[in-house]
């Protein structure tokens, strides 16, 4: 079984402009993981033996992203929704864990969830070939919709998405009530607009 080395390393590179980012520090060391395996995979005098799955992954084959889908927790402003509690009740909800790649919660802080190269459970009909990112909030104290999104969560949501298109120009950005046969408001403002220039 023979992987050039450049399969696990070309990742890094379009990274390159958004050093020093959550993002960015989260696939280096996702990546190291990758490489650390590989390197053992192909090594004769290693033992160890990774099934097509695992072999699969290691070689992060990525998926043809097309669509990134903004979404909201749906959680009122006045109430936490932290990272571990969207965990367990996703968890609890589908069998990948979060159906999310990214999360933003209140203090502007971004949490992995899948990895990017893995199909989410975010948007029914779309998950295929999109990106999912979930802001904390989307409803007033009074349960109505609204866009509760903090300063912290703008900044770190803009350079999520900067980074975001790096990788994938060609990638629309749409929130996910924008998407077609969608009744509902998440995630309470509109991203098609707001980043339009992005």
């Amino acid at each position: 079984m023979f992987l050039p080395s450049s399969a696990v390393t070309c990742r890094v590179l379009p990274y390159s402009a958004v050093i020093g980012s959550s993002r960015m520090l989260y696939l280096c060391k996702r990546l190291n993981i990758y490489e650390e395996r590989l390197l053992e995979t192909i090594n004769p005098n290693h033992h160890r033996h990774f099934n097509r799955y695992q072999f699969n992954l290691i070689c992060t084959i990525m998926r043809k992203i097309n669509l990134i889908v903004i979404h909201c927790s749906a959680t009122r402003s006045n109430q936490c929704f932290t990272y571990e509690m969207l965990k367990k009740c996703h968890e609890a909800r589908f069998p990948g864990g979060i159906g999310y790649h990214y999360y933003i919660t209140r203090d502007g802080q971004l949490w992995p969830g899948r990895p990017e190269e893995v199909v989410g459970a975010h948007a029914r009909h779309y998950n295929a070939h999109s990106i999912g990112i979930c802001y904390e909030g989307g409803l007033d104290e009074h349960g109505r919709s609204a866009d509760t999104r903090t300063p912290a969560q703008k900044a770190a949501m803009f350079a999520l998405l900067k980074s975001l298109k790096v990788d994938y120009p060609d990638a629309m950005i749409l929130g996910h009530c924008e998407l077609p046969g969608v009744h509902k408001a998440c995630p309470s403002f509109i991203p098609s607009k707001e980043y339009a220039n992005l």
